[in-house]
């Protein structure tokens, strides 16, 4: 049999992604291949630590298929060892590392800082959204209202309109896109429309976490509302703008200052 399982712990779109870095650093590690089961198989197939990867369902941990084999138990005893990783651990609970280096710590690895995902840049080539450069941008939530209470993460609409409009009209030769409302399910498709942006301006999102990819970095601006929140789930190497109020940062001209540099 001989055959190794990384069972990653069903979770959000970049928290799953964050699970890269720790996956490429065990391969520096070992030298070996694993197969990894995972909600999002897209993130993991193809990887150079990587044997085969396979779909679990998003909240079963005893739902995994492969070549058409539903029962968990089936599959799972095909493998020699199953190692279950997750970002939840003490040390991240606690506030004393990020999502990326918790998937270190629950794999026993060295810490790396960012997630690591190999791609065909190709394929940037063929995927474009804009008929010129663009912005990729998230500040509100899909369903968002006009009405903000008490402290949140997220802009609400008006709040979101309001930056664009200002920012569209510091920045006249980019398109801004707001990722969600991009009529996209592959998450491959939504990570390639983050690489392809010029840069990006963001909550705390996935966006972040798909631009901190080592393998092919995009910097951008990170809004967020309160620096404990920063130090758990951002990255140093982005510019990240902490409001330490009820709502994310919300300067403009500041914004447009650093959006300048990216």
């Amino acid at each position: 049999m001989n055959k190794n399982l990384i069972y990653v712990y069903p979770a959000g779109l970049g928290d799953t992604f964050c699970a890269t870095g720790a996956l490429r650093k065990l391969y520096e590690k070992t030298g070996k291949r694993y197969h990894i089961a995972s909600r999002i198989p897209q993130f993991f197939s193809q990887q150079p630590y990587t044997d085969c990867a396979m779909l679990t369902k998003a909240n079963d941990i005893g739902g995994i298929s492969e070549n058409g084999i539903n029962s968990s138990h089936e599959v799972f005893n095909k493998f020699d060892n199953i190692n279950v990783i997750n970002w939840c651990v003490e040390p991240h609970l606690k506030g004393e590392i990020t999502l990326v280096e918790s998937y270190c710590h629950s794999l026993g690895v060295d810490k790396t800082k960012l997630p690591y995902f190999e791609f065909d840049k190709s394929l940037l080539n063929y995927r474009s959204l804009s008929d010129k450069p663009y912005i990729i941008y998230s500040l509100a939530r899909k369903e968002a209202s006009n009405i903000s209470f008490g402290i949140c993460k997220t802009f609400n609409r008006e709040q979101s309109n309001f930056l664009i409009k200002k920012l569209t009209k510091a920045f006249p030769n980019y398109n801004f896109i707001d990722l969600s409302l991009l009529d996209l399910t592959d998450p491959l498709d939504l990570y390639l429309a983050v690489a392809g942006a010029r840069s990006f301006i963001s909550i705390d999102t996935v966006i972040p976490h798909f631009a901190s990819n080592e393998f092919y970095f995009k910097k951008g601006i990170v809004l967020w509302t309160h620096e404990e929140a920063y130090r758990r789930f951002g990255y140093k190497d982005q510019i990240n703008l902490i409001s330490n109020f009820m709502h994310p940062f919300d300067d403009v001209e500041i914004i447009i200052e650093n959006l300048k540099k990216c």
